[in-house]
């Protein structure tokens, strides 16, 4: 089984991989890449 989420963006400087994060770690990941990308 396989999961994935994909997000893009007119902001591509890098590939993001959270292999081997924990589910917190991904929900804060996540949350700090949007509240960069919000401010921008």
């Amino acid at each position: 089984m396989e999961w994935r989420l994909s997000a893009s963006s007119d902001d591509v400087r890098r590939a993001r991989d959270v292999t081997g994060f924990t589910h917190d770690q991904i929900v804060a990941d996540v949350l700090e890449h949007l509240h960069r990308w919000r401010l921008g």
